[in-house]
């Protein structure tokens, strides 16, 4: 692996952290960008797999590589999620 793959790489993963930090705020364009960055992740990661932790068929499968991308976006997903929960427009003021 050269160092360009693994400086995309690490840019890749703070990029995809910052997207999943900003959607704990109710941020839908971080969810968006969060998920779209996992797909290339995904893509990217192929040049340093690791082994296989779950096996779909012959030639595909759950690789460790692929759990930093499934973090983030199951992160970001909960995040926005929980950021809607508490939006302020939902609360609704004591009666005085």
């Amino acid at each position: 692996m050269e160092p360009s793959e693994v400086a995309v790489a690490l840019a890749l993963l703070v990029a995809m952290a910052i997207a999943t930090t900003r959607s704990w705020l109710r941020d839908t364009w971080a969810l968006a960008t969060a998920m779209c960055l996992t797909v290339v992740w995904l893509l990217v990661s192929k040049d340093f797999e690791g082994p296989v932790l779950v096996s779909i068929s012959e030639h595909h499968g759950l690789v460790l590589a692929d759990l930093p991308g499934f973090a983030a976006a199951a992160a970001a997903c909960l995040g926005w999620l929980v950021g809607h929960r508490r939006s302020p427009a939902r609360v609704t003021a004591e009666p005085v």
